[in-house]
């Protein structure tokens, strides 16, 4: 999108069969850390999950009322359950600093009869913070949501605690919740997943699916926390979303990508996995990609992929499919 900063890549397939990308955007002029002061969340469609997409409209933008999300709309992940379409978000309000509207982040969700719209958002946040002195009293972010094998809907998140010093505060941890509904309300379990002992933010960016009867995370790993790897896309299974562990081999991705022409390209940040799927199997990987970290250029990109379901479902490396 010209003039756009665009982030956070989801896609859905409509009745159509047309694929609809909801994602970040927010104008270049603010630099890259407007995402958390401008960004809104554009609707975009294409035949094909590999694009060319083209802007439709705001799914989700400014408001008018003072209301929690007035201000942002981000991190936006999509599914589809009986029939409508779901959009979990993070939305906050602020007065333009940045460490205020990061640190008044709450998570919401928005519903609609069919992917190009109109999404009606709930009113209040989906997943506030917790009570004061929990782990993830300060803020929550980063939603992803799935319906787990017992019907149950699971929302994995990232939050923050109040008790680190201003104003990034923290740690950072990731925790889930549970319910009946997709639109809630959530039942937060009372520790945190995805421990990494000692590590003040091992990891964000959850991406939750179901999968073979059981539930996978894609986690984007900010260190060498869960593999040799710096920085990369790392895959945890679970039978019950509380109880997770990294499978055998659980890189996902490294910043590398492998392009069709032989080349390769190592990104500076390579965050934010989503994916969408071809009959009940994952195919496609999202990722935003930051070339270079003095620039402030940013954009999606989407690598095939292959679901290795007999090896207790690893996703094959996108670097090394064909």
């Amino acid at each position: 999108m010209e003039g756009y900063h665009t982030w956070c890549a989801s896609m859905t397939r409509g009745r159509d069969g047309r694929c609809h990308l909801y994602a970040s955007a927010w104008p270049v002029e603010t630099s890259f850390d407007g995402w958390v002061t401008d960004s809104t969340i554009v609707h975009a469609v294409s035949e094909s999950p590999f694009g060319p997409f083209e802007f439709c409209d705001v799914a989700l933008g400014r408001q008018e009322a003072d209301v929690w999300d007035r201000d942002v709309t981000h991190n936006p992940t999509v599914i589809e359950a009986a029939g409508k379409w779901y959009l979990y978000y993070m939305g906050n309000r602020g007065n333009g600093e940045f460490w205020n509207h990061r640190n008044n982040q709450r998570i919401g969700v928005a519903v609609a009869d069919r992917p190009e719209g109109p999404f009606e958002r709930t009113g209040e946040p989906v997943l506030p913070p917790g009570m004061k002195g929990a782990w993830d009293d300060l803020l929550t972010s980063n939603p992803s949501c799935a319906q787990a094998p017992d019907g149950r809907f699971v929302l994995v998140y990232k939050a923050v605690s109040s008790k680190g010093d201003a104003p990034f505060h923290g740690p950072v941890k990731h925790g889930v919740a549970f319910s009946l509904s997709p639109t809630g309300p959530f039942e937060k379990h009372p520790e945190p997943i995805f421990e990494s002992q000692g590590t003040f933010f091992p990891g964000e960016d959850p991406f939750l699916w179901s999968q073979d009867g059981k539930l996978f995370c894609i986690l984007k790993d900010n260190g060498r926390n869960y593999s040799p790897h710096e920085r990369a896309l790392v895959l945890f299974s679970s039978c019950d979303g509380i109880n997770w562990a990294p499978e055998e081999n659980p890189v996902v991705t490294t910043r590398k990508i492998a392009h069709t022409d032989g080349s390769q390209t190592e990104y500076d940040r390579l965050e934010r996995p989503q994916l969408s799927f071809e009959n009940g199997q994952p195919s496609v990987l999202h990722v935003a990609v930051k070339p270079e970290r003095d620039s402030d250029e940013c954009y999606s990109i989407h690598l095939p992929v292959e679901f290795e379901s007999d090896h207790a479902g690893a996703l094959a490396n996108p670097n090394e499919t064909p």
